[in-house]
């Protein structure tokens, strides 16, 4: 069968209709997926800084234990140990971690006799403490809720009793 010209003009105005839905919703689909994912990369970058915090939280943590290990038995040996020979070491027990072995340093580690009778000596507990800036791990600082902007000084402790 044979059309003329008016008649293909007018399925072709009939056509391009009844797609112009179709090419509407894909332009919808895209606007969705815009909205969806700036909400999924807010919480994609923050399930990474967590990761951050958590895995410097726990690096402390044993840096503390470690330092107050390696500080009690060389206490107890008697050859006597001071607090630059222990720093050295946690610096050691850094390398490869979150936490730069620069950071660690007499101002940031501290060691004191539990009962603050200010003597450290054998068969008494001691304290080793460490100050860590975790400003210098977040990216969301002031963003997320708990997470100020600036200095924000965590310090994690480990007490431990110098045996002979």
């Amino acid at each position: 069968m044979l059309y003329n010209l008016s008649t293909m003009e007018t399925i072709c105005k009939r056509n391009r209709i009844q797609q112009s839905p179709k090419s509407a919703r894909h332009g919808a689909v895209l606007v969705e997926f815009a909205v969806v994912s700036v909400f999924l990369l807010i919480m994609l970058f923050g399930i990474i800084q967590y990761s951050i915090i958590l895995t410097s939280l726990n690096t402390m943590q044993q840096l503390t234990r470690e330092g107050a290990r390696y500080y009690s038995v060389h206490y107890a040996d008697g050859q006597g140990v001071d607090n630059n020979e222990t720093i050295t070491y946690m610096q050691s027990v850094a390398k490869g971690s979150f936490i730069s072995n620069s950071l660690i340093s007499s101002s940031t580690v501290s060691f004191t006799a539990v009962p603050s009778t200010g003597v450290i000596a054998v068969d008494q507990p001691i304290q080793v403490s460490f100050t860590y800036n975790m400003a210098q791990r977040t990216f969301f600082g002031g963003f997320v809720p708990g997470v100020k902007t600036g200095t924000n000084n965590v310090t994690k402790s480990t007490v431990t009793l110098i045996e002979h």
